[in-house]
């Protein structure tokens, strides 16, 4: 299933339910910059070739450009609701995959 898709069918469901314009467009924002990372630096535009491994990455990643760990939970938050989510009720970013920092 096409990460994309899945991101925009999520954010309709955010609008559906009438969240807020803001917290939408943050959504929207976090998510980009989680599938630019997947596609830029693995080659992943699929929920099938997703794995664990990929968000841990990434948030390393951010962790050595000096993002604070309140804007890496963020981040993280948003994946978690986005994972809730998943067509197959199976989470996305948060199996065997607890990242958040200790902080």
């Amino acid at each position: 299933m096409e990460l994309e898709w899945l991101v925009k069918e999520f954010l309709f469901d955010c609008q559906a339910r009438n969240l807020s314009h803001r917290t939408v467009e943050n959504y929207k924002k976090q998510l980009r910059y989680f599938l630019d990372y997947l596609s830029s630096n693995h080659n992943i535009t699929t929920l099938e070739d997703m794995k664990p491994k990929h968000l841990k990455e990434y948030i390393v990643t951010l962790q050595r450009k000096g993002n604070k760990a309140s804007y890496i939970n963020d981040l993280f938050n948003c994946l978690n609701k986005h994972s809730v989510y998943d067509y197959k009720n199976t989470p996305l970013f948060t199996a065997g995959c607890d990242v958040r920092p200790n902080h």
